[in-house]
């Protein structure tokens, strides 16, 4: 099949998209990603198999700019010079174009959403309260779409029976974790942050990394460091405003705890899972401010998993379901919970080797290869 996937960001990079892309290319399929222009990168290329063109200057899902939104789609509808049998469309942003141009050319349309959209935008990330309710108008009318999709693709089991029933779909959708290849999985014994950092081999590690804001909770993990008995030292990694390092060091001196935090700053991405590996115990405790939190997992939760590392997350329905299954770690409830499973990981030798052991067990059966597998077989039935 001749695949165009739509893409509103300029693929620098989007690790899902690639790996879906270079997954259906290797299962024979003829793939081109229509992206957005970036002025540090060619306007086309070929990697790993599939094609990159870069095509619209301005975004396809702007929410207030309606003449840079309509050049956006200008570009996309006048750069298609070939026919495709199918428009695999990223995120709601590309669902309408992706819809039309399917028509057009008699094609599939493939629904993928990287997030639970129907709640996902945040309200405290907009300075105007008249372009975060034009955000959420825009995303529910393009989130229709989905409705006329051949086939959904999302991020989890949880999202795709939310949507499958929200949105009354023929089918219930797939779900692909964002997950990583087997081969890059971590299950040695590294020791960069101590290494590089030069902290002592006594003290235990609790780590964080990904993007540094508030609906991150890292205030949580902070806080519970006072209730903490075992010697520790948090340290998180990942884009951070200074703004923001400044509220979370403040936050810290609040607690007395400004010693037992450390920031990195931003860490090479390919050393990232080594880094993370090298880490006592690994850290997620979102904030309950959407829907979209609670559905969703992000990356970290699998790189967590593949740097082979006990993981302490909140509890969420979601990752109560992975951690149930393969007992990898722990959900918490609150911060006194918090402090007591880092706790019991680090005072108890057999019950740390056995959350190592399993996720290392798991890893198999949360393999991007595993996630391939159902990729290619939903193609096959299109």
């Amino acid at each position: 099949m001749k695949i165009a996937m739509i893409l509103d960001n300029p693929l620098n990079p989007d690790n899902r998209v690639e790996k879906e892309a270079e997954s259906l290319a290797k299962a024979g399929h003829e793939v081109t990603i229509l992206c957005k222009i970036a002025n540090d990168l060619p306007l086309e290329e070929i990697r790993n198999g599939y094609k990159v063109k870069r095509v619209f200057r301005y975004n396809l899902g702007t929410s207030v700019l309606v003449e840079k939104y309509l050049l956006a789609h200008f570009d996309l509808m006048n750069s298609v010079n070939e026919k495709y049998d199918v428009y695999h469309c990223h995120d709601t942003e590309t669902w309408p174009i992706g819809y039309i141009l399917s028509q057009t050319d008699n094609a599939k349309f493939i629904c993928d959403s990287h997030e639970y959209f129907p709640d996902y935008i945040i309200k405290k990330n907009y300075n105007d309260e008249n372009k975060y309710k034009a955000s959420k108008v825009l995303i529910d009318i393009r989130g229709n779409y989905i409705k006329y999709a051949d086939a959904v693709i999302t991020v989890t089991d949880t999202i795709a029976e939310k949507l499958y029933y929200e949105y009354k779909l023929n089918e219930k959708p797939t779900a692909l974790y964002n997950t990583k290849p087997f081969k890059n999985r971590v299950n040695k014994k590294v020791n960069l942050l101590r290494e590089e950092f030069g902290i002592e081999k006594n003290k235990h590690i609790i780590f964080f990394q990904g993007n540094i804001d508030y609906s991150r909770g890292l205030e949580y993990i902070i806080e519970s460091l006072k209730y903490i008995e075992s010697d520790a030292l948090f340290m998180f990694a990942g884009n951070c405003s200074e703004e923001y390092l400044r509220e979370l060091t403040d936050f810290a001196k609040k607690y007395n705890v400004e010693e037992k935090i450390k920031y990195l700053g931003f860490l090479d991405n390919g050393k990232l899972l080594e880094y993370t590996a090298s880490a006592d115990i690994l850290v997620y405790y979102p904030r309950d401010m959407v829907q979209n939190m609670k559905y969703t997992i992000p990356n970290k939760f699998f790189d967590y998993v593949f740097a082979s590392k006990p993981i302490i997350v909140r509890d969420f329905d979601v990752y109560k379901e992975f951690i149930n299954k393969y007992d990898f770690g722990f959900t918490c409830a609150n911060l006194n919970d918090i402090a007591e499973k880092i706790d019991l990981l680090l005072k108890d030798k057999n019950l740390y080797i056995k959350k190592v052991n399993n996720s290392i067990g798991s890893q198999v059966d949360l393999s991007w290869e595993k996630q391939e597998e159902k990729l290619v077989e939903l193609y096959s039935k299109l």
